[in-house]
């Protein structure tokens, strides 16, 4: 992801899921960003937002979900060959 400019969000309704949505970050995250951004009085969200502590928790975050689709993975392999194990041990006499 780049760095962040300034992000103006608009009064008008619907105005903020429409710039989450283009940023790809939930309504909540935005809300946020814009409320922490107004409590420091620096001129760019991107001075307001510890950027390098989002990137960190984001990366801890892809990182268990890597391990959770791994192991979400092998478990369903484990399943296949267990179901067609059990499968072929059925002989017809």
């Amino acid at each position: 992801m780049g760095s962040f400019g300034v992000v103006v969000i608009p009064k008008a309704h619907g105005a903020v899921r429409r710039v989450a949505d283009e940023l790809g970050v939930s309504k909540e995250a935005l809300r946020g960003w814009v409320r922490k951004h107004k409590d420091t009085g620096l001129d760019t969200l991107a001075h307001s937002v510890d950027l390098e502590a989002e990137n960190r928790r984001l990366r801890a975050e892809l990182a268990e979900a890597k391990r959770a689709n791994d192991i979400l993975k092998k478990a369903s392999a484990f399943s296949r060959r267990s179901s067609t194990a059990h499968t072929n041990n059925h002989h017809i006499h």
